[in-house]
């Protein structure tokens, strides 16, 4: 069996799976980001906005990764495409930060995971006081 023949299948898939992850990742955007604000206006207004950010991200991820598709044809093309595609998503993720924050939340039932806290635990990296000075 050619090495070629499996590797151009080999990274049309990979960046095929990078194109899902990074439409998920940008998609779930307008879904899951913080709203912040009181008043129903200034709500509907700020909809309104962060509706056109992910639109034009997920437009720019669509003509990213439609030109890595069109340069995963070749061994070595393939391999700088999944590279590249790797790396959009990498950014994609580190963006996501929030909106994953905020699905962490949901699905812990909107406790953040801590450590058990004992009870005489000072906070990480403090000293103790010195001797005869008490610690109120």
């Amino acid at each position: 069996m050619a090495a070629s023949t499996v590797s151009q299948r080999t990274y049309h898939r990979i960046v095929l799976a990078e194109f899902a992850i990074a439409v998920v990742l940008v998609g779930m955007s307008p879904i899951l980001t913080p709203r912040k604000g009181t008043k129903p206006e200034a709500a509907a207004a700020g909809a309104a906005v962060t509706l056109a950010g992910p639109l034009v991200r997920l437009t720019a991820v669509c003509v990213v990764f439609f030109v890595l598709a069109l340069m995963a044809t070749g061994a070595k093309a393939g391999k700088v495409a999944a590279a590249f595609g790797a790396l959009v998503v990498l950014g994609a993720l580190l963006n996501a930060t929030d909106e994953i924050g905020v699905l962490a939340k949901a699905l812990t039932g909107g406790q953040a995971p801590t450590a058990p806290a004992t009870a005489n635990a000072s906070p990480a990296g403090a000293t103790p006081p010195p001797q005869g000075v008490s610690a109120a």
